[in-house]
């Protein structure tokens, strides 16, 4: 008898993949390609705000609302972008000081080449101006800004100091609150000073003729010139031993440490001495004038090349205290301060 043939046992893989289950596996095999994708675009954040995304939150594979991070990510970089706004308005603008309820108040003032003073004497508060750097010749288009509690008109005047001279008025009383001015030659110097006043239109004042004012201060060069080079007094002294090492073009002092009035008699003689130096090492001219307290300064000794000057109290300044102005200026044209020259301070006395 012929051997039967043995029919063949069923492999593991033919007892899973039957036909009727194909297209569980066909399901299966997608999902599982669906999710690599998933994981692989959201380490790499290109589903992120894509049609993509919307697509995954529809079918499932991504929650609605699964933006944690995401959220979290932006939060942090717009509070980072806010803080840094933050900071530069606080630098740009300060916070005001006192805004009247009665009378109009001056907020800034701007001068066209990128500088804005946000002090007034109305607002009480400390100023936020640095004196920089302009030339003669330099345009300044003034803009002021004004709190207004009564909206009533208003007027603007503007006017200049020159160093060492009285203040002349380029724009008087008007509606405008802009005026341009050009920085004249007789400016140069170490303290120009443009003051800018407001008043409405009644004729009660809160100050001298204004309801509110500020000053725009400057150092001016030369036209062409940016940091003119001055010279300036090391120390002006005396005989009797007493020494000023502070100037105002040198570090803005003025007189001796501790400003106190040094003794000198009727009678005494006594012989000033300033040492000076300049940078571009031009000859230097010599000046020393007198003040009474309260009084208006005489010149002692005119410009000269000699740094020495000898001098006699006399008895009209008995029981007085004094003031002598030791000044410098080179032999050219500009001036840091004006009638005063390139530099200046004083030596104090009280006269027995």
């Amino acid at each position: 008898m012929e051997d039967q043939k043995k029919p063949l046992k069923s492999s593991f893989f033919s007892k899973i993949f039957k036909k009727k289950f194909i297209p569980i596996y066909i399901v299966i095999l997608l999902l599982l390609t669906a999710g690599i994708f998933f994981i692989v675009m959201r380490q790499t954040n290109f589903a992120n705000d894509t049609a993509l995304k919307s697509y995954f939150q529809e079918i499932g594979i991504i929650p609605k609302g699964d933006d944690s991070s995401e959220v979290e990510e932006i939060t942090e970089e717009d509070s980072e972008e806010e803080s840094n706004e933050e900071e530069s308005e606080d630098e740009e603008k300060p916070e005001p000081g006192i805004i009247s309820t009665q009378y109009p108040t001056i907020l800034n003032v701007k001068d066209g080449l990128g500088h804005t003073n946000y002090s007034s004497f109305g607002q009480e508060n400390s100023s936020t101006w640095t004196r920089p750097t302009i030339q003669v010749g330099s345009v300044l288009n003034i803009n002021i800004s004004t709190n207004n509690p009564n909206e009533s008109t208003l007027y603007y005047k503007y006017d200049y100091q020159s160093p060492g001279q009285s203040f002349i008025t380029f724009k008087d009383w008007s509606t405008s609150k802009t005026a341009k001015w050009i920085v004249p030659s007789n400016a140069l110097g170490k303290w120009l000073y443009i003051m800018v006043s407001v008043k409405d239109s009644n004729d009660e004042f809160r100050f001298d003729g204004s309801d509110d004012y500020t000053y725009l201060i400057y150092n001016v060069t030369p036209k062409d010139v940016v940091t003119a080079i001055y010279p300036t007094i090391t120390n002006s002294k005396d005989s009797k031993g007493n020494i000023n090492a502070n100037s105002i073009g040198g570090n803005e002092g003025l007189t001796w440490t501790g400003g106190e009035f040094r003794a000198m008699t009727v009678g005494e003689t006594v012989t000033f001495t300033i040492t000076a130096s300049d940078p571009n090492g031009d000859a230097l001219l010599y000046q020393f004038l007198l003040q009474p307290q309260g009084g208006s300064f005489e010149t002692l000794r005119g410009w000269s090349s000699s740094n020495t000057y000898t001098w006699t109290v006399p008895e009209s300044l008995k029981d007085n205290n004094i003031y002598i102005m030791a000044a410098i200026k080179d032999n050219d044209s500009y001036l840091q301060f004006g009638d005063s020259g390139d530099d200046y301070n004083y030596l104090i006395y009280s006269v027995k």
